[in-house]
């Protein structure tokens, strides 16, 4: 899975193809809509809060989570080129 903790304005202007939306500000109320047992890689915008998404998955059972390093930016600039 693909975690995108961006705000809703962030994800207007683009998100890569297939991630789900949660903004990191939600993340602990909305738990339950994420499955612990999958492969999980966060983003943001440049990582720093998916740092902190990976944080609080793996404090709530998420074995299997990773940050996207560069965040959207990186991730998007490497697609364009």
């Amino acid at each position: 899975m693909i975690l995108d903790v961006r705000s809703p304005a962030e994800v207007a202007r683009g998100a890569l193809p297939g991630a789900v939306s949660i903004p990191l500000e939600q993340l602990r109320e909305r738990l339950e809509e994420l499955d612990p047992d999958i492969p999980t890689v966060v983003y943001c915008e440049v990582g720093i809060r998916a740092h902190a998404a990976v944080r609080i998955l793996r404090q709530n059972g998420f074995a299997r989570v990773e940050n996207l390093k560069g965040g959207y930016r990186q991730a998007y600039s490497r697609l364009a080129s």
